[in-house]
């Protein structure tokens, strides 16, 4: 094949190369401020993250638009050392997930993929990339493209590490963004990979990603209710961390077979005021009023705000027979009312000032502890560390100290409720279950054994009076986070929350 004549161009400012490494250089000098000033004039350091990210971006569109602008080729053997640690990388990582060591958290199934999708392009791309070293003089245009990426792919990497915060207890973070350049940094390498891959590698791997990628969907889409065994074993083995990290897993099944209710997230904050008095108030996601009318602009922000949510439902399926189980059921029925007692007889009861919460009596004790999967903490742990960062930004005046999360559930109100006139807003519709009490770095602070941690703390009406729609509520999700108003009374043609001493809410 004849070699292609490059074309410098005539203005150095329209060849990519000077804004790919002027990026690069870039991130580097923001990662030396970060290891030598740590987070001396950290806005300065982070806007020169950005404009990097700028000058890189700059340069891969022009290589893809410009000319060949005449590299030695002898510059392919940085990418034939690349594609060759990635082919090896994935291979070790497939084999050692055989022998139980899962280095980047990969099981055998996820590994086998990474492999079968990044090892073979990655050889295929050495290869050529090696005897287009040799064989010619200057690279071509594609050549070049590859080399850009690589360079592209270096200043993700060093993107995501400059812009950490080298404060561990600051609120302030970057964590989503970094995943992001993070995971572009993989993708720019594969793109790499696959420019200088020849023309049936490049069919047979974009083939296989379209095949794979609709594969997830489907098996997304056939994943709820009854599920095959060979559908449950792909989803669980291979395509649930891909589903989840694109969101692709949520819109398939909320009308079939049946709706189930939705939850949503309750966060009462604490905080020291200017005067040094301690302090609290709710925060709600999504924003909803006693009377169901939501507080955002716009129903469409509302439902978006309503799928933030979805992401604490997934939960730990624990036997109820077993001897953990029976443990956490022993602690939480001590600090019940009807527990204490039966524990007092043996000098072994709770003290005058522990809170003693009732059980829901409508609901299997065992369906009231819904302890979240483990991934799922690492979401409410985030979303902890936003609210009271956003919090504290948005009132310097206070001192944000810490945060108490519940996931309620809206359950749906029966037939013969709704037929005797009760709104689907009543308070006795909605279940809390306590997450947690977290830092404003998301550190959990309760104890794992919190009698109350997981359990659902109910709202109930005056059991003498549990027909009456305007019998007094009592909210015990608000009385364990240490809202005074937690009992709803029926006064003067309304209903308001009073504390104990009947006085009502400000």
């Amino acid at each position: 094949m004849a070699e292609t004549t490059p074309i410098r161009p005539k203005w150095r400012l329209a060849g990519p190369w000077l804004w790919l490494w002027s990026g690069l250089l870039g991130c580097a000098a923001a990662i030396a401020w970060l290891v030598l000033g740590g987070g001396t004039l950290e806005p300065l350091r982070l806007g020169i993250v950005w404009l990097s990210l700028l000058l890189v971006g700059i340069g891969v569109v022009l290589r893809f638009h410009a000319p060949a602008a005449g590299v030695s080729a002898k510059w392919l053997l940085i990418a034939v050392g690349v594609f060759v640690s990635l082919a090896v990388t994935t291979t070790a990582n497939l084999c050692a997930s055989w022998g139980g060591y899962y280095f980047v958290g990969f099981r055998p199934g996820l590994s086998f993929l990474l492999w079968l999708f990044t090892a073979p392009v990655g050889v295929a791309a050495a290869w050529r990339c090696l005897r287009r070293a040799w064989a010619a003089t200057c690279l071509e245009r594609l050549d070049e493209a590859c080399l850009a990426l690589l360079v592209g792919a270096g200043c993700a990497f060093a993107a995501a590490y400059a812009l950490t915060n080298p404060d561990p207890e600051s609120t302030f973070n970057q964590f989503t963004i970094q995943r992001f350049w993070f995971v572009s940094g993989w993708v720019l390498i594969f793109g790499a990979a696959l420019t200088a891959a020849d023309s049936l590698t490049q069919r047979l791997t974009i083939s296989g990603l379209i095949l794979f990628h609709f594969g997830g969907i489907t098996t997304a889409a056939f994943g709820q209710g009854y599920t095959p065994w060979l559908v449950g074993q792909i989803w669980t083995r291979i395509y649930r961390p891909y589903l989840e990290f694109l969101y692709m897993n949520n819109a398939y099944h909320f009308y079939a077979p049946e709706p189930g209710p939705p939850s949503y997230l309750w966060f009462y904050l604490q905080y020291l005021d200017a005067n040094g008095e301690r302090a609290g108030h709710w925060y709600k996601v999504p924003r909803l009023g006693d009377d169901g009318r939501h507080g955002h602009k716009t129903a469409l922000e509302f439902y978006r705000m309503l799928s933030l949510t979805e992401n604490t439902m997934p939960a730990d399926v624990i036997p109820t027979e077993g001897e953990y189980f029976q443990k956490i059921l022993e602690r939480r029925l001590a600090r019940s009312p009807e527990g204490a007692k039966k524990v007092a007889i043996v000098g072994k009861g709770p003290s005058p000032k522990e809170l003693l919460v009732p059980l829901h009596p409508g609901i299997a004790p065992s369906q009231q502890y819904l302890r979240p999967q483990q991934h799922i903490k690492r979401v409410i742990e985030s979303y902890a560390r936003h609210v009271l960062g956003e919090h504290q930004r948005t009132h310097p005046e206070r001192t944000y100290e810490s945060v108490k999360m519940y996931r309620v559930i809206h359950r749906i109100p029966s037939w013969h409720n709704f037929l005797r006139g009760w709104p689907a807003t009543d308070p006795e519709f909605y279940s809390p279950i306590f997450l947690g009490e977290y830092a404003p770095d998301g550190r959990l602070l309760t104890p794992e054994d919190d009698p109350f941690l997981y359990w659902q703390l109910p709202i109930l009406r005056d059991r003498d009076r549990s027909n009456d729609r305007f019998a007094p509520i009592y909210d015990w999700a608000r009385r364990h986070a240490g809202d005074r108003y937690w009992r709803r009374v029926y006064h003067g043609a309304a209903f308001v929350w009073v504390d104990d001493q009947g006085n009502p809410e400000p």
